[in-house]
């Protein structure tokens, strides 16, 4: 998680219509081991439900072994979690400041992560509410 961290902290959040293309250039290796997820998401057949109940896509994509996974909490609030697909811990903290809870941090707008599986490039696109 130390490495994750520095991924993070290293990784710049600029305007993403900018960056799209700059993926490439932030290669990372895809996990190929046994995929792990946390006891909190309930599946079935193909879908994957989370902790409120709503459909999650649980798919790497992000820097080979992570899945940045965006939960709905409500009209105009989401929230993201990431889950380590080799280790199956997922840290709702990690990207929490990219959270939008409109009653409690007062935010007007929403942030969208943008990540591809094979790059340690994140990309935050806020959009207005």
């Amino acid at each position: 998680m130390k490495v994750l961290s520095l991924i993070l902290l290293c990784c710049v959040l600029l305007n993403a219509n900018n960056l799209l293309n700059d993926f490439s250039k932030y290669p990372a290796q895809i996990y190929q081991g046994k995929h792990k997820i946390s006891q909190e998401y309930k599946c079935a057949n193909t879908e994957c439900r989370d902790i409120n109940g709503k459909l999650v896509d649980l798919k790497i994509n992000f820097a080979g072994k992570y899945s940045i996974i965006p939960h709905s909490c409500g009209t105009g609030c989401r929230f993201y979690s990431l889950l380590d697909k080799q280790s199956g811990n997922d840290d709702y903290m990690i990207l929490s400041r990219f959270n939008t809870t409109p009653d409690t941090n007062n935010k007007d707008s929403i942030d969208i992560l943008l990540s591809r599986k094979d790059s340690n490039l994140l990309i935050n696109w806020s959009k207005n509410l």
